[in-house]
């Protein structure tokens, strides 16, 4: 198991990296898919009470690496 997460990672880091390499430190988004998104996390923080923050998206990455793995 654990030769296989590290592949995924191996994996995902070089498409990663080749995708900021690429995009020279701006990813091609179209304005209207940031405006989507932008949107949606300001409704998020407005219903949870918080402000929009990167402090938001640390906590949630946190409360997913805390969840069980589902074992097919």
């Amino acid at each position: 198991m654990q030769l296989e997460m590290d592949m995924i990672e191996l994996e995902v880091r070089a498409m990663m990296e080749r995708c900021l390499e690429l995009g020279d430190g701006d990813m091609p988004l179209p304005q209207e898919v940031k405006d989507y998104h932008m949107e949606k996390l300001q409704s998020r923080a407005k219903k949870e009470g918080r402000p929009l923050a990167f402090d938001m998206v640390v906590s949630d990455l946190q409360y997913a690496s805390r969840l069980p793995m589902v074992q097919k």
